[in-house]
């Protein structure tokens, strides 16, 4: 065994990070709705984006993320400089924190949250300020309370991981009028696609006006991508411009960019992909609401259910029966559950296990 160990700050969550992988047996193959997945599958302009640019792949990517990042352009409306492409989002958080947060510094989130931005913050040797939840919602108004002289970045997950809630234009428009300019407001969008259309507004116009503003987007969601890595953000070109300067060179592959370009385009797969997780949503309702659950109203492809008490042992009992959920213990909501909106069967075979469970008690 080596004689090495892990930085004092980070052992609190050393095995915390290390993923979770059960794999399929030949009983039971395994289904996974702990992840947030797209289960519905990816663009059928991927393959032949891929077949297309594989011949190539011996040189090394566009550094820029080109073609992609003028396609995101263009699709948003913004100028090429108000995108940075990334190695998923998770590289980019890094980044942020690296490139923006000093030593000895703060950040500030609402909790519970999307955990990495802790992560980063502490790689970094920044502090995290933690914001409890006000009725599951992100709590705008008692975070800016909190933006002190040392806070340099703040933390923003909209629609949020793990509760699935939501806050409108108008709540961050609000919000970032009570924020310093030199206070760099991070609002990571990671499951905006899944918003209703009736409901979502373009944030992306705030960033003519906040120029401390970036949006954080991803293809691992909606566009089905999860295990390519493409995620992306956008912001004033000077925040662009200092990200660029100190990311990996080429720091996504040319099947990537070109994966995510093809499904950039593909308008008809996004419409289908959303409308059925809405469609599967609403069954997920209707059936916990038949049965007395409560669960938190959701604006993402999962939801979190309350079984009213603890539910390690609940998770452990879906595992056997071959479907992999998020327990709640994670994030300190001990008696929920996190399942994302699987295929119509996935989401049956949910139930099915759910009621056997339930019987046996």
């Amino acid at each position: 065994m080596s004689n090495l160990s892990v930085k004092r700050n980070l052992q609190a969550f050393e095995k915390k990070y290390v993923k979770r992988e059960i794999k399929d047996t030949e009983e039971i193959p395994m289904v996974q709705l702990d992840r947030n997945e797209n289960n519905f599958g990816f663009s059928p302009k991927v393959p032949q984006a891929i077949a297309e640019n594989i011949s190539s792949s011996y040189v090394y990517t566009n550094v820029d993320g080109e073609p992609l990042r003028s396609k995101l352009a263009e699709f948003h409306k913004v100028s090429v400089e108000n995108i940075l492409i990334g190695n998923g989002s998770f590289e980019l958080i890094g980044l942020i924190a690296q490139v923006f947060q000093n030593k000895g510094k703060k950040a500030i989130q609402g909790v519970p949250t999307f955990d990495w931005y802790r992560i980063a913050t502490i790689l970094n040797h920044g502090e995290m300020i933690d914001i409890p939840l006000e009725n599951h919602h992100y709590p705008l108004e008692e975070i800016a309370r909190n933006v002190t002289d040392d806070v340099e970045i703040i933390w923003l997950c909209n629609p949020n991981n793990p509760t699935g809630t939501f806050f409108t234009k108008k709540d961050l428009v609000e919000f970032l009028e009570k924020i310093p300019s030199s206070k760099l407001v991070v609002v990571d969008e990671a499951y905006i696609d899944f918003v209703p259309d009736e409901v979502l507004e373009d944030n992306l116009s705030l960033l003519e006006k906040y120029e401390n503003l970036l949006f954080l987007r991803t293809f691992s969601k909606i566009y089905g991508l999860a295990s390519l890595r493409v995620g992306y953000a956008i912001a004033n070109p000077s925040i662009i411009h200092s990200l660029f300067q100190f990311k990996i060179p080429p720091n996504t592959n040319r099947l990537s960019v070109m994966a995510a370009a093809a499904s950039l385009q593909d308008v008809e797969h996004y419409g289908i992909v959303k409308e059925k997780v809405a469609s599967e949503k609403r069954f997920y309702e209707e059936e916990l609401t038949k049965r007395g659950f409560y669960f938190i109203p959701s604006y993402t492809n999962f939801l979190l259910i309350d079984f009213g008490k603890k539910t390690d042992e609940i998770v452990r009992q879906f595992a056997k029966e071959g479907i992999l959920l998020r327990g709640g213990s994670e994030f300190g909501y001990d008696h929920f559950i996190r399942v994302t909106i699987g295929k119509h069967q996935e989401n049956k075979l949910f139930f099915e296990v759910l009621d056997k469970i339930s019987l046996e008690e």
